[in-house]
């Protein structure tokens, strides 16, 4: 049940950017479609493949996801960190997708 809620989560994530919902399950696209949520290059996967800068790259990916939906950096550390409840919680809250925040 956790399951479902988290993918149910990420995937109104998704379309609150203006992506189709079933782009978070496709494994690969999902991660270039994350980057372009997050305002950040696709070219910027590179660098997940850094032992320990790729840690760097994913705390940026999800500071960019948290700017873009009017969150601060603490949201970003919780997605961060505990991603199976935040990403819910933004999916499901009524926050929009603003886009304005790039990298």
């Amino acid at each position: 049940v956790l399951m479902l809620v988290m993918m149910g989560g990420v995937w109104r994530v998704y379309e609150k950017a203006g992506f189709p919902g079933s782009a978070s399950v496709i494994p690969i696209y999902n991660v270039v479609v994350l980057h372009e949520i997050a305002g950040l290059s696709p070219w910027f996967m590179l660098l997940w493949l850094i032992p320990c800068l790729n840690y760097v790259a994913m705390f940026l990916l999800y500071y960019g996801i948290a700017r873009n939906f009017g969150r601060d950096a603490l949201y970003a550390i919780g997605l961060f960190l505990f991603g199976f409840v935040f990403f819910p919680l933004l999916g499901y809250s009524s926050d929009e997708y603003r886009g304005d925040y790039r990298f």
